[in-house]
């Protein structure tokens, strides 16, 4: 099995790529109920970042 390591740059880049387009689709779909669960979730994810 081979892993790919893939630095804090390019996951940095891959996410400023997606994330606009995950955004848009999800507020298509779901609306305002959607992008706010998003929002909730991207703050949750921060905050468990912030204690590591």
């Amino acid at each position: 099995m081979e892993v790919n390591v893939v630095s804090a740059e390019e996951q940095a880049r891959f996410a400023a790529a997606g994330q606009p387009a995950l955004r848009a689709l999800i507020e298509k779909q779901y609306g305002s109920e959607g992008t706010e669960m998003l929002d909730a979730l991207r703050a949750s994810i921060e905050e468990e970042k912030a204690e590591f």
